[in-house]
Formats: C-alpha cells, structure tokens, sequence
C-alpha cells in the first residue's frame, strides 16, 4: 500500500484517477470494504461491514482505521 494519496510525478487528471482507482480496489481486496477517495474532502474513505464509515488521510492510516472499526468494543 502507498502511503501518499497521489503519486508525487502525477500531474496528469487521468493520471491521478487511475491511482486512486487502483488503490481503492486494492483496498477492497485486502479488507473486503467499499473503499473511495473522497475528491470533495480529500480523504480516503470506506463502508466497514455494511454499519460504519471511517476516513483517513492516506491508504496506510485507511486500512488502520478499518481494522480498529472491526475490533470487539470492550
């Protein structure tokens, strides 16, 4: 997973929209999400079993906050 939202050689728009596409996609392989880059806030986001939202930064901190959404609250 990159840590960067858009690759920093990226200026072309197509560019930019291929990389977040493939990132999103490669996020719902690995934590079965609806994952999503949000280009009004410019955050990562994604549906987390159906019941909740998270968002993030970058890809990295994404897939945190995915795995803390699926933890057992105590």
């Amino acid at each position: 997973m990159h840590p960067v939202s858009v690759p920093r050689y990226a200026r072309d728009r197509r560019t930019v929209e291929h990389y977040r596409r493939r990132v999103a996609a490669e996020l719902a392989r690995r934590f079965d999400v609806l994952a999503w880059f949000g280009l009004q806030t410019g955050q990562w986001w994604a549906m987390v079993d159906g019941r909740c939202f998270v968002q993030a930064v970058d890809p990295e901190r994404l897939g945190e906050q995915i795995m803390s959404a699926r933890r057992p609250r105590s």
